[in-house]
Protein backbone atom coordinates (compact mmCIF):
# COMPACT_ATOMS: atom_id res chain seq x y z
CA UNK A 1 0.00 0.00 0.00
CA UNK A 2 1.57 3.30 -1.02
CA UNK A 3 1.94 6.16 1.55
CA UNK A 4 -0.77 8.71 1.44
CA UNK A 5 0.77 12.54 0.81
CA UNK A 6 0.17 15.78 2.71
CA UNK A 7 -2.62 17.67 1.47
CA UNK A 8 -0.60 20.93 0.83
CA UNK A 9 2.00 21.21 -1.54
CA UNK A 10 5.39 22.09 -0.07
CA UNK A 11 9.08 22.72 -1.89
CA UNK A 12 10.68 19.96 -0.54
CA UNK A 13 9.88 16.97 2.12
CA UNK A 14 11.11 14.11 3.39
CA UNK A 15 9.29 10.39 2.87
CA UNK A 16 10.32 7.26 3.36
CA UNK A 17 12.94 6.97 0.79
CA UNK A 18 14.54 10.01 1.82
CA UNK A 19 14.54 13.85 0.52
CA UNK A 20 12.13 14.07 -2.40
CA UNK A 21 10.97 17.18 -5.03
CA UNK A 22 7.66 18.20 -4.43
CA UNK A 23 6.59 16.88 -7.70
CA UNK A 24 7.98 13.64 -6.68
CA UNK A 25 5.98 13.96 -3.45
CA UNK A 26 2.41 15.03 -4.44
CA UNK A 27 2.39 12.61 -6.88
CA UNK A 28 4.06 9.24 -4.63
CA UNK A 29 5.35 7.30 -7.94
CA UNK A 30 7.55 9.87 -8.64
CA UNK A 31 5.70 11.35 -11.78
CA UNK A 32 4.69 7.93 -13.56
CA UNK A 33 0.99 7.54 -11.66
CA UNK A 34 -1.17 8.38 -14.44
CA UNK A 35 -4.88 8.32 -15.72
CA UNK A 36 -5.02 7.20 -19.38
CA UNK A 37 -6.97 6.03 -21.79
CA UNK A 38 -9.28 4.45 -19.91
CA UNK A 39 -12.99 3.62 -20.96
CA UNK A 40 -15.30 6.98 -19.62
CA UNK A 41 -17.59 3.68 -18.52
CA UNK A 42 -14.58 2.83 -16.09
CA UNK A 43 -13.69 6.07 -14.32
CA UNK A 44 -15.42 5.05 -11.04
CA UNK A 45 -12.13 2.70 -11.07
CA UNK A 46 -8.58 4.82 -11.64
CA UNK A 47 -5.57 2.32 -12.52
CA UNK A 48 -2.25 4.01 -10.27
CA UNK A 49 0.73 1.77 -10.02
CA UNK A 50 -0.82 -1.44 -11.18
CA UNK A 51 -3.04 -1.60 -8.68
CA UNK A 52 -7.18 -0.66 -8.58
CA UNK A 53 -7.98 2.34 -6.71
CA UNK A 54 -11.95 2.66 -5.96
CA UNK A 55 -12.85 6.32 -5.08
CA UNK A 56 -14.87 7.10 -2.18
CA UNK A 57 -18.65 7.88 -2.48
CA UNK A 58 -18.06 11.44 -1.59
CA UNK A 59 -14.85 12.05 -2.81
CA UNK A 60 -16.43 10.49 -6.99
CA UNK A 61 -19.41 13.31 -7.20
CA UNK A 62 -16.64 16.29 -6.23
CA UNK A 63 -14.17 14.70 -8.43
CA UNK A 64 -16.65 13.99 -11.51
CA UNK A 65 -17.95 17.72 -10.27
CA UNK A 66 -14.48 19.50 -10.46
CA UNK A 67 -13.81 17.50 -13.91
CA UNK A 68 -17.14 19.30 -15.67
CA UNK A 69 -16.55 22.73 -14.40
CA UNK A 70 -12.26 23.14 -14.37
CA UNK A 71 -11.96 23.08 -18.06
CA UNK A 72 -14.97 25.64 -18.30
CA UNK A 73 -13.87 28.09 -15.75
CA UNK A 74 -10.12 28.14 -15.70
CA UNK A 75 -9.70 26.78 -19.64
CA UNK A 76 -6.37 28.14 -19.86
CA UNK A 77 -4.75 25.82 -16.85
CA UNK A 78 -7.39 22.74 -16.83
CA UNK A 79 -7.72 20.93 -20.11
CA UNK A 80 -9.99 17.95 -20.21
CA UNK A 81 -7.55 15.69 -22.03
CA UNK A 82 -4.76 16.93 -20.08
CA UNK A 83 -6.12 15.25 -16.81
CA UNK A 84 -2.33 13.32 -15.51
CA UNK A 85 -3.53 11.40 -12.23
CA UNK A 86 -6.06 10.97 -9.73
CA UNK A 87 -5.38 9.94 -6.62
CA UNK A 88 -7.72 9.10 -3.88
CA UNK A 89 -6.58 9.55 -0.08
CA UNK A 90 -10.02 8.86 1.74
CA UNK A 91 -10.67 12.55 3.18
CA UNK A 92 -9.25 14.22 0.01
CA UNK A 93 -8.26 13.70 -3.56
CA UNK A 94 -5.49 15.20 -5.56
CA UNK A 95 -6.06 15.59 -9.23
CA UNK A 96 -2.95 16.66 -11.18
CA UNK A 97 -3.11 18.54 -14.65
CA UNK A 98 -0.61 19.56 -17.28
CA UNK A 99 -0.50 22.50 -19.20
CA UNK A 100 -0.56 22.74 -23.15
CA UNK A 101 1.21 25.99 -22.78
CA UNK A 102 3.31 27.31 -19.63
CA UNK A 103 1.44 30.31 -17.90
CA UNK A 104 2.66 32.74 -16.36
CA UNK A 105 2.25 32.70 -12.43
CA UNK A 106 0.80 35.62 -12.10
CA UNK A 107 -1.73 35.12 -15.07
CA UNK A 108 -2.83 32.22 -13.49
CA UNK A 109 -3.75 33.90 -10.09
CA UNK A 110 -5.39 36.24 -11.65
CA UNK A 111 -7.78 33.33 -13.97
CA UNK A 112 -7.93 31.50 -9.96
CA UNK A 113 -9.72 34.59 -8.44
CA UNK A 114 -12.07 36.14 -11.32
CA UNK A 115 -12.96 33.02 -13.18
CA UNK A 116 -13.78 30.38 -10.35
CA UNK A 117 -13.63 33.11 -7.70
CA UNK A 118 -10.49 31.39 -5.54
CA UNK A 119 -9.15 33.63 -2.63
CA UNK A 120 -5.44 33.55 -2.99
CA UNK A 121 -3.97 31.92 0.42
CA UNK A 122 -0.25 33.15 -0.84
CA UNK A 123 2.21 33.76 -3.32
CA UNK A 124 5.64 32.91 -2.23
CA UNK A 125 9.07 33.11 -4.22
CA UNK A 126 11.32 30.26 -2.67
CA UNK A 127 15.23 30.03 -2.59
CA UNK A 128 15.64 26.49 -2.14
CA UNK A 129 19.70 25.61 -2.90
CA UNK A 130 20.02 26.63 -6.44
CA UNK A 131 16.20 26.03 -7.24
CA UNK A 132 14.46 29.26 -7.30
CA UNK A 133 11.15 29.81 -8.19
CA UNK A 134 7.87 30.80 -7.06
CA UNK A 135 4.61 28.92 -5.35
CA UNK A 136 1.54 29.69 -5.29
CA UNK A 137 -2.42 28.67 -3.37
CA UNK A 138 -5.73 29.36 -4.15
CA UNK A 139 -9.10 28.38 -2.49
CA UNK A 140 -12.63 27.95 -3.04
CA UNK A 141 -14.51 29.94 -0.22
CA UNK A 142 -17.00 27.53 1.93
CA UNK A 143 -19.76 29.50 0.74
CA UNK A 144 -19.89 28.66 -2.49
CA UNK A 145 -20.21 24.93 -1.81
CA UNK A 146 -17.08 23.83 -3.20
CA UNK A 147 -13.86 22.55 -1.23
CA UNK A 148 -11.13 22.66 -3.67
CA UNK A 149 -7.43 24.12 -2.92
CA UNK A 150 -5.19 24.79 -6.08
CA UNK A 151 -1.34 24.78 -6.24
CA UNK A 152 1.27 25.66 -8.43
CA UNK A 153 5.40 26.16 -8.67
CA UNK A 154 7.41 27.60 -10.82
CA UNK A 155 10.85 27.62 -12.33
CA UNK A 156 13.02 30.71 -12.70
CA UNK A 157 10.79 31.31 -15.61
CA UNK A 158 8.19 32.17 -13.49
CA UNK A 159 5.39 30.04 -15.35
CA UNK A 160 3.92 27.03 -14.40
CA UNK A 161 3.11 23.97 -16.35
CA UNK A 162 1.53 21.75 -13.59
CA UNK A 163 -1.71 22.26 -11.70
CA UNK A 164 -2.57 20.26 -8.61
CA UNK A 165 -5.66 20.46 -7.34
CA UNK A 166 -7.37 19.21 -3.92
CA UNK A 167 -10.41 18.41 -3.69
CA UNK A 168 -11.69 17.86 -0.19
CA UNK A 169 -14.34 16.12 1.96
CA UNK A 170 -15.08 18.04 5.08
CA UNK A 171 -14.59 21.79 5.80
CA UNK A 172 -12.38 20.56 8.80
CA UNK A 173 -9.88 18.68 6.79
CA UNK A 174 -9.92 21.60 4.12
CA UNK A 175 -8.79 24.22 6.53
CA UNK A 176 -6.69 22.55 8.78
CA UNK A 177 -4.51 21.96 5.21
CA UNK A 178 -4.39 25.11 4.11
CA UNK A 179 -3.63 26.83 7.77
CA UNK A 180 -0.65 23.81 7.16
CA UNK A 181 0.70 24.70 3.57
CA UNK A 182 0.52 28.74 4.77
CA UNK A 183 2.66 28.20 7.73
CA UNK A 184 4.57 25.69 5.58
CA UNK A 185 5.58 28.64 2.79
CA UNK A 186 5.91 31.49 5.27
CA UNK A 187 8.84 29.51 7.15
CA UNK A 188 10.63 29.42 3.64
CA UNK A 189 10.31 31.78 1.07
CA UNK A 190 10.08 35.54 0.19
CA UNK A 191 6.50 36.70 0.69
CA UNK A 192 4.77 38.18 -2.57
CA UNK A 193 1.03 38.16 -0.98
CA UNK A 194 -0.50 36.68 1.21
CA UNK A 195 -3.60 35.82 3.60
CA UNK A 196 -3.65 36.11 7.07
CA UNK A 197 -4.67 32.92 9.00
CA UNK A 198 -7.43 35.25 10.95
CA UNK A 199 -8.76 35.80 7.71
CA UNK A 200 -8.37 32.37 6.07
CA UNK A 201 -10.08 31.16 9.39
CA UNK A 202 -13.32 33.55 8.95
CA UNK A 203 -14.18 32.04 5.42
CA UNK A 204 -14.80 29.00 7.57
CA UNK A 205 -16.90 30.49 10.63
Amino acid sequence: MREAVSPYAGNEMTSRTGSVAKEDLLRPDGGRSVLKDVPDSDQSTIFLDKSILTRKNMNHHQIDIFRTLGPMMLPRLIDANRLDSIDDYGDYALLTYTLEKPVPIADALDDMEDNMELNVLYHIATFAGTRRGEHCCAYSVPTSGRMYKLNAQTGEDKTIGTLYVYIFDSLEVMLEALKDDLAQHLRGGVVISKMTTSRLVSDFM
